[in-house]
C-alpha cells in the first residue's frame, strides 16, 4: 500500500503488521512513515509522519489530520491523499481552505481536523 488513498484504523494496523522492525514503523511514501504511537492514556494509535511532522493520528474511533504549522505544497499533497474522498485542502494567497463537498472552511495556520470513523467532522482547531 502506498500513500494514495485514505486509510482507516484496521488498514493501518494491517499495514503496520508487516513492518520489519515495529519500533521504527514502516515506509508509507517518500519521506513518510507510518508508526505506532501511545497516547498519554497508554492507548495505542497509528501516526503518519512526513519528515518530523505528524500528518495524521489514526485512532479506532477517529482520525486527526494536521499540518504542524507547515504550508508546503508537499504537506498539502500528503494531507489530500489521506483525507476522505469528500474532503480536500486548497490554498489561495497563503491561506489554506478545507472543502467538504460544497462547503469551504478557512483553516488556521497550525490546524488539526478531527474526523470520526464514520467520516463526520468532529472538530477543526
Amino acid at each position: 500500500m502506498s500513500m494514495t488513498q485514505p486509510i482507516n484504523y484496521q488498514e493501518a494496523l494491517a499495514y503496520m503488521s508487516k513492518a520489519k522492525n515495529i519500533e521504527y514503523g514502516r515506509p508509507y511514501g517518500k519521506n513518510t512513515r507510518i508508526e505506532y504511537t501511545f497516547g498519554s492514556d497508554g492507548m495505542p494509535f497509528i501516526s503518519i509522519r512526513y519528515h518530523d511532522t505528524i500528518l495524521a493520528n489514526i485512532h479506532h474511533d477517529r482520525t486527526e489530520y494536521r499540518n504542524g504549522g507547515w504550508h508546503s505544497v508537499t504537506t498539502k499533497d500528503r494531507l489530500n491523499k489521506l483525507l476522505p474522498a469528500h474532503m480536500r485542502i486548497s490554498q489561495k494567497n497563503f491561506v489554506w481552505y478545507l472543502h467538504i463537498n460544497e462547503s469551504v472552511h478557512e483553516l488556521p495556520h497550525d490546524f488539526t481536523i478531527s474526523i470520526s470513523s464514520d467520516g463526520e467532522i468532529v472538530d477543526i482547531e
